[in-house]
C-alpha cells in the first residue's frame, strides 16, 4: 500500500543528550499506511518520551506493537507503555499511544557475583529456554543462577520475550548438619552427668541440639567419670555420622 501523507504534528522535547536525536518524526517502515507523530516528553518524567502510532486501516494489535517497539529502538529508548484506542472491533486497533523511556542502568551486582545478558531484542523464545540458557552459562563459571529480569518483551506475542539478564553469584556453602566438640583437659576426672549438660550447652549455644556423648579417655577415673569426653551436635532431624 501506499505511504499516508498524513503526518500528526507533536511539539518535541526530550531529556539531555539521550534524546537529541528526536528532532523530527520518525515514519514506520511498515508496509501498512501509518501515520506517525513526533516523540513528545512524557508526563513527569524527563527520561521519558510518547508518541502516536495511527494506521489507516484497522490492524492487529501486534503489528502496531512491533512498530512502536522500532520506532523507540531507533532513538536508542526502549517501549514502556502502549495503549491502544477502541476505535475498532475488539481484535483489531486504529490508533494506539506509546511512551519511550530510557533504558534503566543495570543493577550492581551482588559481592563476588556479576552480570550477564541473553538474547538479541530481536529473535523471541519462551522464558524457560533463557532461563535454562542463563542457568547453564552461571554453572560453567562455577557460579549459581541468582537472578533473571526480562529486558524486552515489546516485541513478542505469546507471552515470549526476547533479551534478558541475569546475575550468577557463588553458590553457598552447604549446610552444617552435625558439629563435634571435645571436653576435658586429658588430666582431670569429671562425671558424666556434668560432661553432658556442658555438651547439651555447648549445642544448644550453636543452634543445635545434642546427639551424642561419649568417653574418649577413661585413664584411672571412677565409673561414669573421664579425663576427656568427645559429643556430637546435630541440626534438629538430622543424624551425625
Amino acid at each position: 500500500m501506499r505511504q499516508s501523507n498524513t503526518i500528526i504534528s507533536l511539539s518535541v522535547a526530550f531529556f539531555a543528550s539521550a534524546l537529541a536525536a528526536c528532532g523530527a518524526h520518525v515514519e514506520s517502515g511498515s508496509s501498512e499506511d501509518v501515520s506517525t507523530g513526533a516523540l513528545e516528553q512524557g508526563n513527569g518524567n524527563p527520561d521519558c518520551v510518547t508518541g502516536l502510532l495511527q494506521r489507516s486501516s484497522c490492524a492487529d494489535p501486534s503489528d502496531i506493537k512491533v512498530e512502536a517497539y522500532d520506532l523507540c529502538s531507533q532513538e536508542g529508548l526502549t517501549l514502556t507503555q502502549l495503549q491502544y484506542e477502541p476505535v475498532c472491533d475488539g481484535s483489531t486497533v486504529e490508533l494506539a499511544q506509546y511512551e519511550c523511556c530510557a533504558p534503566a542502568l543495570p543493577p550492581s551486582p551482588g559481592p563476588g557475583c556479576f552480570l550477564g545478558s541473553m538474547g538479541d531484542a530481536q529473535t523471541c523464545q519462551g522464558m524457560d529456554s533463557f532461563k535454562l540458557s542463563a542457568h547453564d552459562a552461571c554453572m560453567q563459571a562455577g557460579f549459581q543462577l541468582a537472578n533473571l529480569d526480562i529486558v524486552d518483551v515489546w516485541s513478542c506475542a505469546g507471552g515470549e520475550i526476547s533479551r534478558v539478564e541475569y546475575e550468577c553469584c557463588p553458590a553457598p556453602p552447604p549446610p552444617v548438619v552435625c558439629l563435634a566438640g571435645t571436653l576435658g583437659d586429658g588430666q582431670t576426672c569429671m562425671s558424666l552427668d556434668n560432661i553432658k549438660v556442658l555438651a547439651y550447652e555447648a549445642c544448644n549455644q550453636a543452634g543445635f541440639v545434642l546427639f551424642d556423648v561419649h568417653v574418649a579417655d577413661v585413664g584411672s577415673c571412677n565409673p561414669n567419670e573421664g579425663l576427656l569426653v568427645e559429643y556430637k551436635c546435630t541440626a534438629e532431624s538430622n543424624t551425625c555420622p
